[in-house]
């Protein structure tokens, strides 16, 4: 540094209003979102003041992260402790003022942001991999990813896994500048508008899709049930220049953060449910779990896995919660069918139902506009959980999430606009596909490693993710859990992996040898 600039921890002192560095994204984030991933401990905040006027000149921030040791150069790699994930920190964001800009304080901003040796108390500890997105990088941010709820019967805060490994990344390409405000509609696509919904999660949000159905609108997917939901709602409703009512409500899948408002938007308006028969049912099903006691068979499940009683005895406390999520369903609905094509206002869109990450997955595309409606199937920047429940503890959902990609890539062109339900639109979904499959199969590579002596469930977590599973955090747990266990069952339906279950019940998996 010049002297001109001093680098501080952001700091409530720090005036962030008047930042502006020519991305709306950056600007937002200083200004609404740094100081709340800090009180997180997701990421450490990094200004540069200007030490005349006193102002934010630029600023960078910090999130711990790993990488397998096995990514990286030999020579390298052979000075470093044998742990399979090399503890890293990862430059997430970094900006600078208009004012400040071709200065070389980007550069400076850089030098120091590698140099750094110090956390400050509210940032992240080693290993606390950052779940925060990297504004315009494709680049994956390892470890457990924040999602919607929830992969089990008990109410948890994360669906999502983010990618698991250093992939080389595609180059996604993102047309538009950022998300819609709060309680607004942006058009991407004729007669297509994207609505954005908060989520009391990490990851704080869920994209919904209202498509112009003539009469009125027809809407896909609805956000969690809360009152903040359905603030927003009314927020919506309000705002919208164009006042025809809901027409039908579409729910891509069973998740809450999807279907949570369904029955509450369907009654208000008095218009069906259109989903796929399996992922209503599915809903059905969990909901009535409200207010159960844990049945024995999940207890075995997460004993087999290697829980500890105090995991268990967690469990067993918040067991029965997903309902609370979600308004009742309605008591039919209309079945939505793979391949079956739907005429929604002028446009007709065909239903393409992949698998694994839920039941019965509905994404929605429609030729003619070249626009993908994927729900959690394809992400840009994370990857969906892919999870073994307690209620079928041999299914193989890796298989088929797998074969849902491969069927995807097959039945869809690569040049369609891709809404997801979390992230961004983006263009380039072959290449996105690509990225997902090649990044699973290098984990079932760490997976088969690790297996060359017997290990349980919980002992595998360190070759599948980069950011460590404590027992302290339940939720967390039986998501790594579940996604652990699919691996393993994947790897013995391939006939590459055995399991045993020891006297004390607890099951062991071994690497079967060519």
């Amino acid at each position: 540094m010049t002297g001109k600039f001093r680098i501080e921890v952001l700091a409530p002192k720090h005036d962030r209003a008047g930042f502006a560095c020519g991305s709306d994204p950056l600007d937002k984030y200083l200004r609404e979102q740094a100081s709340q991933d800090m009180r997180r401990r997701t990421s450490a905040c990094y200004v540069a003041i200007d030490e005349k006027t006193n102002t934010i000149a630029g600023y960078y921030t910090l999130a711990a992260g790993s990488v397998p040791l096995t990514d990286l150069s030999e020579e390298l790699a052979k000075k470093l402790p044998r742990y399979p994930l090399v503890p890293v920190a990862r430059v997430g964001r970094l900006a600078v003022s208009l004012p400040f800009q071709k200065r070389q304080l980007g550069a400076a901003l850089l030098w120091d942001a590698g140099s750094r040796r110090d956390v400050p108390p509210n940032g992240p500890s080693l290993g606390e991999a950052s779940c925060s997105p990297i504004v315009g990088s494709d680049e994956p941010r390892a470890g457990l990813g924040i999602e919607d709820p929830t992969s089990l019967k008990a109410s948890v805060t994360m669906d999502g896994m983010q990618d698991l490994d250093p992939v080389p990344k595609p180059t996604l390409v993102y047309p538009f500048e950022g998300p819609p405000a709060r309680g607004k509609a942006l058009e991407v696509a004729p007669g297509v508008h994207w609505i954005r919904m908060p989520l009391p999660y990490a990851l704080d949000h869920i994209n919904l899709w209202a498509l112009d159905d003539g009469e009125g609108w027809a809407i896909v997917d609805t956000g969690v049930r809360n009152e903040e939901t359905v603030a927003v709602w009314r927020e919506q409703f309000a705002n919208s220049p164009d006042q025809r009512p809901l027409t039908r409500v579409f729910v891509t899948h069973m998740h809450p953060d999807h279907v949570g408002m369904a029955g509450w938007l369907t009654r208000k308006f008095g218009v069906r449910l259109w989903m796929t028969r399996l992922e209503y049912l599915t809903c059905r099903v969990m909901v009535s779990d409200t207010g159960r006691e844990a049945p024995d068979d999940a207890i075995e499940f997460f004993h087999r896995a290697g829980w500890s009683a105090n995991a268990i005895e967690t469990y067993r406390a918040r067991f029965g919660n997903f309902g609370k999520h979600i308004h009742a369903l309605p008591d039919s609905y209309r079945r939505l069918r793979d391949g079956e094509e739907l005429r929604i206002g002028a446009n007709t869109w065909r239903v393409v139902v992949g698998s694994g990450h839920s039941p019965e997955h509905a994404c929605l595309y429609c030729p003619d506009l070249k626009v993908l409606i994927s729900g959690d199937q394809i992400l840009p920047r994370i990857s969906s959980n892919v999870s073994v429940h307690p209620t079928e503890p041999d299914a193989d959902p890796m298989s088929n999430w797998l074969a849902s990609l491969t069927k995807l890539k097959r039945e869809l062109p690569d040049d369609v606009l891709v809404l997801p339900a979390h992230n961004e639109c983006f263009r380039g979904l072959h290449l996105r596909i690509d990225a997902l499959a090649r990044g699973q199969e290098k984990a079932l590579t760490r997976l088969r490693r690790s297996l060359a002596e017997p290990k349980r469930v919980v002992d595998v977590f360190g070759a599948l993710f980069a950011r460590p599973i404590s027992e302290a955090d339940v939720p967390l747990l039986g998501m790594a859990t579940g996604e652990a266990v699919a691996c393993l069952n994947h790897l013995i339906y391939r006939g590459e992996a055995t399991r045993s279950v020891d006297a004390d019940g607890v099951a062991w998996y071994r690497f079967v040898a060519d």
